[in-house]
Formats: C-alpha cells, sequence, structure tokens
C-alpha cells in the first residue's frame, strides 16, 4: 500500500467517526410527550438562545464533516488505479492453495494399432551321427 492510500484511509476513518459523534450530538427535533408537559430548556428566557446556537452550530458541524467525508472518499476512488489479475495475483497463491493440473491424451486418429510379428525359423537339429562317406 502507499502512503498517499493510508493516509486517505486514515482521513475516511477519522471522517467517519466524527461524522457519527456529530450526528448523535444533535438533538432531537422534537421533545415528545415529556417536552410537552414538563417544558424544556428553550422555554425560558435564558435557555432559549443557548439551544438554538448549540443546534445550528451540530446541523453545521455535520454538514461540513459529510461534505469532506464525500471528497475524501471521491478522491480515494479517482487516485487508485485500476488493478488487473495479473497486479492482484493468483487468489490461490496468497491462501496457500495449490491447484492440479490434469491433463489427457487423446488419440488423434481412430485407427487401431497393428502389430506384426515376425515369423520364426527353426534350424534343423544337428546331429553327430549322420553316416560319414
Amino acid at each position: 500500500m502507499e502512503i498517499i492510500e493510508i493516509i486517505f484511509l486514515v482521513l475516511i476513518v477519522l471522517a467517519a467517526i466524527f461524522l457519527t459523534y456529530a450526528v448523535l450530538k444533535q438533538p432531537g427535533k422534537s421533545q415528545g410527550l415529556s417536552g410537552a408537559i414538563s417544558g424544556s430548556s428553550s422555554d425560558t428566557y435564558y435557555g432559549s438562545g443557548k439551544a438554538k446556537s448549540k443546534e445550528k452550530m451540530w446541523n453545521k458541524v455535520t454538514i461540513i464533516l459529510a461534505i469532506f467525508f464525500v471528497v475524501v472518499v471521491l478522491a480515494f476512488y479517482i487516485i487508485q488505479p485500476t488493478k488487473s489479475k495479473t497486479d492482484i495475483g493468483d487468489p490461490d497463491d496468497y491462501f496457500g492453495l495449490t491447484t492440479e493440473v490434469t491433463t489427457t491424451v487423446t488419440p488423434t486418429t481412430t485407427e487401431t494399432p497393428t502389430t506384426t510379428v515376425a515369423p520364426t525359423t527353426t534350424a534343423a537339429p544337428s546331429s553327430d551321427n549322420t553316416p560319414n562317406e
């Protein structure tokens, strides 16, 4: 992995973490039944401005982080080279798997082979008791 890819991956992870935090930190849009009965802190004179300014701040932070996240992911996608099978390698080699290659030889002709047997000759036995002339 190149150094630029590592930098982009770190930026993506950090942006995702901070974006998640910013979304979770935002107050809910409605107070629900408990807010209707007891009132909320924004109903008071001193609490009305603080709640809205914090809400606006977290909305801006969320939007900025979301835009930053998308830009970094798109930039990371654009700078990555396209990888082919030769660049990646054989996955079987990576996992230590071996492939067995079997080859079958098929005859090219359908003729049956013919074998010829050479005739054998037998020599007449030589005998020592042949008459002498």
